[in-house]
């Protein structure tokens, strides 16, 4: 009986078969770890001092931020301002505004539409300013009238500022990151091009519907 011998051709085809197939598992094992130090580009240390220990600087501040919270919060914070305007309009504008004003045949303010009529009460769910423009209305429609717009007024900033915060944390998040070598060159000049656009637009959401 003759035992097989593979070629020195064959031993290098399957030990480079069983190299691929190890480092495709690692591949996977390090993807689903993480990254890590030994993955990443190193990040700066302070230098060790004469002894080899590392220098203890009294004067250093250490801030530790997680930019996504701020957006965790920014998102609450938005929630909350409408929970809020819905409890006002349903609490108090509706029955105000099918009242009509409180003077009556006055058309200033939400009583200037024509459709039921100038110096009306009307149907907030039927006849608001949005669904005469728009055919339906919206959830900013919570917050189109009076006292309901003065209060969410009041509340709106901590939306607005937390999102700033966030998108400003973000940025020095991925500065930070290019810098250690993790992201590449054109995500970077992308980002650059794209923050000053958020932060614009992000001041422009606010929003107010005149009513004379």
């Amino acid at each position: 009986m003759s035992e097989q011998t593979n070629t020195p051709a064959e031993n290098q085809q399957a030990s480079t078969a069983s190299s691929d197939k190890k480092t495709a598992c690692c591949s996977i094992s390090s993807f689903m770890r993480g990254a890590t130090d030994e993955t990443v580009a190193p990040r700066k240390r302070p230098a060790p001092g004469a002894d080899g220990s590392a220098i203890n600087d009294q004067s250093l501040i250490k801030l530790t931020v997680a930019a996504e919270a701020w957006r965790f919060i920014a998102y609450c914070a938005f929630w909350g301002m409408c929970i809020l305007a819905i409890i006002l309009t349903r609490t108090i504008v509706v029955d105000k505004l099918a009242a009509g004003p409180d003077v009556e045949g006055d058309s200033c303010g939400p009583f200037n539409q024509e459709v039921p009529g100038l110096g009306l009460g009307f149907d907030f769910d039927l006849q608001s300013h949005l669904i005469q423009a728009f055919g339906f209305a919206n959830i900013c429609a919570n917050w189109d009238y009076s006292p309901s717009r003065e209060i969410v007024a009041l509340f709106y900033p901590l939306f607005e500022y937390s999102l700033l915060i966030y998108l400003v944390l973000d940025f020095m998040t991925i500065a930070l990151s290019y810098q250690r070598g993790e992201l590449t060159k054109w995500f970077w000049t992308l980002t650059k091009i794209f923050f000053p656009i958020e932060i614009v637009l992000c001041a422009w959401f606010r929003k107010s519907i005149c009513q004379s």
